[in-house]
């Protein structure tokens, strides 16, 4: 389903950077913590407003009608950063083929940036772990030889970043024997 800048069905999406002959090798998804980790803010944010009406209510200084409308506001943004959370855990893929790496950042129904960088572009893959590698999961660092040494583009809370670096690296290797 296409709704404004978001496309939900990942094989229509793959199908517009996939060409006739090239074959996917895999995808990855960011990892559930990432969305986990999203919720943080607007959660603690929550504990905050609440302990402030509460608070307010409680010496008498606001009545009840502030209350609700100040509440509906409130739950309408936290709503918002909940969305967006999920789409960004869902719906960021990235996925090698055997000629480029797409990296597909969706941030909201309405922004969208996809990357797709011919493997010739590549210069290196850097796997970096996050929290003590506990839950399998880390940065991604590519950098293109256009970047000059520079790195590129991170992607963060990506599984097993080690695997992933290595497959990229070993395709890269692969193509540029051909």
């Amino acid at each position: 389903m296409q709704l404004f800048a978001l496309q939900t069905d990942i094989v229509k999406l793959k199908a517009r950077f996939i060409v006739p002959g090239e074959q996917e090798l895999f995808m990855v998804h960011r990892h559930i913590i990432s969305f986990f980790l999203h919720l943080l803010r607007p959660f603690i944010a929550t504990v905050v407003f609440v302990g402030i009406i509460i608070a307010l209510s409680y010496w008498n200084i606001l009545s009840l009608w502030p209350v609700v409308v100040l509440s509906v506001l409130w739950l309408v943004s936290a709503g918002r950063w909940i969305f967006n959370a999920f789409i960004d855990w869902r719906y960021d893929v990235l996925f090698l083929t055997t000629n480029k790496l797409v990296i597909v950042d969706q941030q909201s129904i309405i922004r969208n940036a996809v990357n797709s960088v011919n493997l010739e572009e590549i210069s290196s893959v850097v796997a970096e772990t996050q929290w003590l590698n506990l839950f399998s999961f880390g940065r991604l660092h590519i950098t293109t030889r256009r970047a000059e040494g520079k790195v590129d583009t991170t992607i963060n809370y990506i599984p097993h970043p080690d695997q992933l670096a290595g497959a990229i690296m070993g395709q890269i290797a692969h193509f540029e024997n051909q």
